[in-house]
């Protein structure tokens, strides 16, 4: 309801603006001939207010968008280091050590597993 009433407003607005503006350019511009020279001010007037409301009405109407989804952030491993950081961390982020995998001898209840030196 409020848009429809900003859609009106901004109607009458232009409407009121646009045929004052076509009463400023008619009139007398030299010689008798010329004295009804320029657009009709009412005319003007009502066809801004028509025109505008036809795309002002219709796009007060479209519901809002939905809200945005909350997006969850990738991890990105460094296939050199083995090192991980956020997919949108800056690029001097300091990497964080991959945790080590486990080998086939070595029992991962254990704790038994391959050691970082």
């Amino acid at each position: 309801l409020v848009r429809l009433a900003a859609a009106g407003g901004a109607a009458a607005v232009a409407g009121v603006g646009l045929a004052g503006l076509a009463w400023l350019a008619s009139g007398s511009l030299g010689t008798e001939s010329l004295v009804g020279l320029g657009p009709d001010p009412a005319v003007v007037g009502v066809l801004s207010v028509v025109l505008v409301l036809i795309g002002a009405v219709p796009t007060a109407l479209v519901p809002s968008p939905p809200a945005r989804p909350v997006l969850s952030v990738a991890t990105v491993t460094d296939p050199v280091s083995g090192a991980t950081a956020d997919a949108g961390a800056t690029r001097d982020a300091e990497l964080v050590p991959a945790p080590s995998p486990v080998t086939a001898g070595s029992s991962a209840t254990s704790g038994e597993g391959p050691v970082d030196e």
